[in-house]
């Protein structure tokens, strides 16, 4: 069986009376945007290293994230290592595959 998350959306119908009549309910493939912020609070992400994730996923390297944030490249390594260690991930690319749902175990 393949793994897949799902997005449900859901409205409320209403009959000729206008009155609420019935749930309608569609579910179809979630898109990694909607996904990597359900996986991240998951992990005891902070804040900030949300932001850092955000950047890490687009391929910013380290001196374009630290500028962006007003931070010092010391401190985006360290929001890093955190990151990656609380996701298990030993690189930033296995951490966006982990974030995107586009990594399966071996």
């Amino acid at each position: 069986m393949s793994e897949q998350w799902l997005c449900a959306q859901a409205s409320v119908t209403r009959g000729p009376d206008g009155r609420p009549d019935r749930v309608v309910v569609a579910l179809d493939a979630a898109r990694p945007s909607a996904i990597a912020p359900v996986i991240a609070a998951a992990h005891g992400i902070s804040v900030r290293e949300r932001e850092v994730i955000g950047h890490l996923v687009t391929g910013t390297g380290t001196s374009a994230i630290a500028d962006s944030l007003g931070i010092s490249a010391h401190t985006v390594r360290d929001h890093v290592k955190s990151i990656l260690h609380k996701f298990g991930a030993s690189s930033r690319a296995e951490l966006t595959a982990l974030l995107l749902g586009t990594h399966r175990p071996l």
